[in-house]
């Protein structure tokens, strides 16, 4: 948890203390992914993994803080705070509504990426923050259900498409 403290505080970013704020609080340290990464503490181990993955990858296009934020903020949907309830909402929108809430603003890019990065649509695969962030996402759940022995009959799928992008 603490490699994502420091890495969120080197956004240099109105609302980055909110979001630090709304990140300590809620269940974060120790909430778990649904489908992949289903350990305690498996959301954190996801995002930095995402993180790790999309920098190897794209740091030569996408700007590091871009890269911290879609990757760490992807599912921050699936945090949980008390006292912080929202409509019901998909995780992404969720984060995006959070990361509102706390008066972060995302750029067209970051945004974009985030709320999309399950979306299979031709506007969403060809962006190029959403692929990047989609394959990283991606490679982490593949990674996780490959060392869990998890793995379906659609991962392989799932993986195909992955590699093709």
């Amino acid at each position: 948890m603490k490699r994502i403290i420091d890495l969120v505080k080197t956004i240099n970013q109105p609302g980055v203390d909110a979001v630090v704020d709304y990140i300590e609080n809620s269940n974060m340290a120790t909430a778990r992914c649904h489908g992949h990464h289903k350990n305690k503490g498996g959301l954190v181990e996801h995002v930095l993994e995402a993180y790790e993955i999309m920098k190897r990858a794209c740091s030569d296009y996408i700007p590091e803080e871009s890269i911290i934020i879609c990757a760490l903020f992807h599912d921050l949907g699936k945090a949980r705070r008390s006292g912080w309830s929202f409509d019901r909402m998909e995780h992404p929108a969720r984060a995006i509504a959070i990361l509102e809430r706390c008066g972060f603003e995302l750029n067209e890019m970051e945004a974009f990426a985030i709320r999309n990065h399950h979306s299979k649509s031709r506007s969403a695969i060809t962006h190029p923050y959403r692929r990047a962030l989609s394959k990283a996402d991606g490679q982490s759940t593949w990674n996780w259900k490959e060392k869990n022995n998890a793995l379906k009959p659609r991962d392989y799928l799932i993986k195909a498409f992955i590699d093709a992008l």
